[in-house]
């Protein structure tokens, strides 16, 4: 669980932002409307489940298994 000040800041943000197709041919304006969308999301709680919302796994009964040991 990650503090969800966080996740506001630009490196993560990014990573928000790249989770969304297509999202460097939205205009500057719908790229505003979306990141403050996130911002908005983010302050609703105060800790948030990193790796599931970064991957987009809220809401799903999902897992993952993080092996440590393989190194790509």
């Amino acid at each position: 669980m990650t503090p969800s000040e966080e996740l506001l800041d630009s490196n993560k943000m990014q990573l928000f932002c790249d989770a969304i197709p297509n999202f460097t041919n939205y205009s500057e304006k719908e790229k505003e409307i979306i990141i403050s969308k996130i911002r908005e999301y983010c302050s609703q709680t105060l800790v948030i489940p990193e790796t599931f919302t970064l991957n987009q796994l809220q809401g799903t009964q999902s897992f993952i298994i993080f092996d440590e040991t393989i190194i790509c």
